[in-house]
């Protein structure tokens, strides 16, 4: 099992080369929304006809339709694969119809809504992850606990919670107008919280990860002179006597 360090890694690099390859290639189509697979249609079709009600039951319907559809046999699925061809050639048709402004507009869109799908199942993996090996939960900020302890009291008091749209920007209202002083058994809270989420992290980076462990160190081995250089380094005394002589006037 990846450790979420290792995790967080891949992903972040997977996002990088997604957006360095959105830079550098030019798109002819939307990398979203063009096709249709034939399972997805078989699928589609199949919800069409028993039109689920509630989470439950749409769940069922998933199971039934996956099943139902590995149960097809190759001539019957040949009907959703030509489906499946034509909804391609439908969305290209739809788009050549487009303008130059709004196909640049629509491979955009596309491709932002690609990198965003990738950074949704990135943050579940890693929720996942850390759900698996029990990742300590980060705690609240100071804000936080007051935003907590407000609406409790607000609950408490029979008034309206819901919906947070409507109560939020009184409770920020009133944060922000808050001194200092009152803020300070928040911040102390928050900060006291933060320690204990620290020593918890670290507990469970030990529990998850290995250690990481310097890389050996390799010695140079000595680099042995071959006999031969050895003795053009030290060469012979009656050589190097010879050489000091003085050389005899040629006649």
């Amino acid at each position: 099992m990846l450790n979420s360090r290792v995790l967080l890694l891949f992903n972040r690099r997977l996002l990088a080369s997604v957006k360095a390859t959105t830079k550098e290639k030019e798109y002819k189509y939307p990398v979203t929304g063009m096709t249709m697979g034939p399972c997805a249609i078989f699928v589609k079709e199949h919800f069409a006809k028993h039109r689920p009600k509630d989470l439950v039951e749409g769940k069922n319907t998933m199971k039934e339709a996956g099943a139902i559809w590995r149960s097809l046999d190759e001539a019957s699925r040949k009907k959703y694969e030509e489906l499946s061809k034509r909804y391609r050639e439908q969305k290209i048709k739809e788009f050549e119809a487009l303008s130059d402004e709004e196909k640049k507009e629509l491979i955009a869109s596309s491709l932002q809504a690609k990198e965003d799908k990738l950074k949704k199942k990135s943050r579940k993996e890693r929720k996942e992850n850390w759900e698996k090996t029990g990742h300590p939960e980060k705690p609240p900020t100071a804000y936080n606990l007051y935003v907590q302890e407000r609406y409790n009291k607000l609950k408490a008091q029979g008034e309206p919670i819901v919906p947070v749209v409507k109560v939020m920007p009184r409770v920020s209202a009133e944060w922000k107008g808050m001194s200092t002083a009152a803020r300070e058994p928040y911040v102390k809270k928050a900060a006291q919280l933060l320690e204990e989420y620290k020593v918890k992290l670290e507990e469970w980076k030990a529990k998850v990860e290995p250690p990481v462990t310097p890389p050996p160190v390799i010695e140079k081995a000595k680099q042995h002179s071959s006999p031969v250089a050895e003795k053009a380094k030290h060469p012979p005394q009656h050589v190097t006597e010879k050489a000091k002589e003085p050389s005899k006037p040629t006649k």
